[in-house]
């Protein structure tokens, strides 16, 4: 999403408590225009990342046109219609960041992002969408249309990323690697490589040129022997992220000027710091006249890898080094209910939507409806596999991947949220809470812990049997409604004795099969029918709470209500 100034426009009272809302959840400056929009907008135009206006389509359509001139240079321009009922990308959705931005408005106003272009409605992501989200410049886009098009028609992108980059960057669904750049349609590298009319390149921005020179050079002078210097290896001027040099160089050879003319960042640093670098570089003059190691080579080091040694322009040094990328993505624990897709909450259905990768224990994958699955990597795990499901979740999400680990029901009861924090480190974790077993169970058996319920799981896989002894002792003193779950094969049989022992006052269970499913089924059992034969790992057991009572087919646990008393 674009780190320029956002800004929201409304055209009447009737928008303003929306707008006011977006602008406040986004952090974007509220504008109520008057006069004539063009007007308004171009006081704010250049600089802008997005205008998102809450009105009609048309009024912001006619403000901006006089004002559009680029796909590359134009903010992204969103409508949110004042009733709220949707949100619609009008302009700048990759390049601008334009998508991503309307579906977080979408999230603010729990709208549905209703975006037009192709790729965006099948779930693709375009090159030109794939370079902004890693903020890095996108090259040759004439050949955007015929490689959009090929992805939103199903095909696959031949991707090629330059080795010389230290990390494979978060290749989204439909990008597959070459070899050769020459067999690519998309490159990724910071080299200057002839395009043909049918290929794009994104510019890795990671390089920094390390600089030293006489004083009284001038700023015309450093950027010649800047210039040369990237073309003797070859590399495009997209890639310079800045330019580093000693302290008492920078306030006399005019490099603020030469490099804010390339919009690039100047960073000085003081000799104790390029002495601190650590390498092996080019013998200088600098040991000499400075006692340094150097000055080009050591400042250009400071920032990454250095990719050869110093070359001399006109008594200029110039070298460059390459950062490694960092990339980030981010992790969801999602709850994803019992059974089939029908208990998906809303915002597990729009995490598992923005998903590039679903991870999970392959059943819980087998039943999420297909929708949500398509164009996605997925990663399968059997049972037992937890922590290995949970590495690779985090390890994914640390190299770029939007992950979402699958989690039955509630990922916090019995699932899979405490194992993923334990082992996340600082790595921000989203938890998504799912509708459990026992509330899927208890809406068909009518209100049966209206007064409190205790959850406890029957396997002792994961911790001692008599802790869950004493736990079930504690359940059956409180008198709640209690929920059974992982009724394990392990020793089962003496396990359902030991539940019918300490819950013998409750006269009997319902064992609730399958709940969420086609084959859901209830079935009520008398305490001293409880046997292993009946029960398996896709059965909640539920005892009632002390004083339920059915009415009719209802089982009832009352509050106390005065109306709770009389007959119905």
């Amino acid at each position: 999403m674009t780190t320029k100034p956002l800004y929201v426009l409304f055209f009447s009272d009737r928008g303003e408590e929306r707008a006011s809302l977006l602008s406040r959840k986004l952090g974007a400056l509220l504008l109520r225009p008057k006069g004539h929009l063009t007007e308004t907008l171009s006081r704010h135009w250049s600089g802008a990342g997005a205008f998102i206006a809450v009105g009609a389509a048309a009024i912001l359509i006619r403000g901006a046109a006089p004002l559009l001139s680029d796909k590359a240079a134009d903010p992204a321009l969103i409508v949110v219609p004042e009733d709220g009922a949707f949100v619609l990308p009008l302009l700048g959705s990759h390049l601008a960041g334009g998508l991503d931005l309307a579906r977080r408005c979408a999230q603010i106003l729990d709208a549905p992002c209703l975006p037009t272009t192709a790729t965006d409605r099948r779930n693709v992501t375009a090159p030109d969408l794939f370079a902004s989200r890693l903020g890095w410049p996108l090259l040759g886009k004439r050949a955007l249309t015929e490689l959009n098009g090929r992805l939103a028609d199903g095909g696959k992108l031949s991707c090629f990323v330059d080795p010389d980059l230290d990390g494979l960057p978060p290749l989204p669904w439909g990008y597959s690697l070459v070899e050769t750049a020459d067999k690519a349609q998309l490159l990724i590298s910071w080299k200057k490589i002839s395009l043909s009319a049918a290929q794009c390149q994104i510019v890795p921005p990671l390089i920094t040129a390390g600089m030293g020179c006489r004083p009284g050079t001038t700023g015309e002078a450093l950027l010649e022997a800047l210039e040369k210097g990237l073309e003797t290896l070859g590399l495009r001027r997209e890639a310079l992220c800045r330019v580093a040099t000693i302290d008492r160089r920078a306030s006399d050879s005019s490099f603020a000027a030469g490099t804010a003319s390339w919009g690039l960042s100047l960073v000085t640093l003081t000799g104790e710091e390029i002495g601190a670098v650590e390498g092996v570089f080019s013998p200088s003059a600098a040991r000499r006249h400075l006692g340094l190691p150097g000055v080009a080579e050591p400042c250009a080091a400071r920032f990454g890898r250095l990719l050869a040694p110093r070359s001399t322009f006109g008594g200029i040094t110039v070298a460059f080094a390459a950062a490694r990328p960092v990339f980030q993505g981010k992790l969801a624990v999602v709850g994803t209910g019992p059974g089939n897709g029908r208990f998906l909450t809303a915002e597990a259905r729009d995490v598992l939507e923005g998903a590039q990768v679903l991870v999970g224990y392959g059943p819980y994958l087998d039943r999420l409806p297909q929708a949500l699955k398509e164009r996605k990597e997925i990663r399968r795990f059997t049972m037992g596999e937890e922590e290995e499901r949970v590495r690779l979740a985090l390890d994914l999400s640390r190299k770029g991947y939007d992950t979402a680990l699958v989690s039955g029901g509630d990922p916090v009861l019995f699932g899979m949220a405490g194992l993923v924090l334990n082992l996340a480190g600082d790595k921000e974790i989203r938890i998504v809470p799912g509708i459990s077993a026992v509330q899927a169970a208890a809406a068909l058996l009518g209100a049966p812990y209206t007064n409190g319920l205790s959850c406890i799981s029957l396997s002792d896989y994961l911790q001692p049997w008599p802790d869950v002894i004493r736990a079930l002792e504690g359940a059956a003193a409180g008198g709640l409604a209690v929920a059974l779950y992982n009724p394990v094969r392990r020793g089962l049989e003496e396990k359902l004795a030991e539940v019918a022992r300490i819950f013998a006052d409750r006269v009997f269970l319902v064992a609730v099969r399958n709940v969420g499913r086609d084959d859901e089924s209830l079935r009520s059992i008398p305490l001293e029918e409880l046997h292993a034969d009946v029960i398996d790992m896709t059965t909640l057991l539920f005892l009632p709470p002390r004083g339920a009572q059915w009415r009719g087919n209802r089982l009832i646990d009352s509050r106390g209500y005065g109306a709770e008393g009389e007959k119905k």
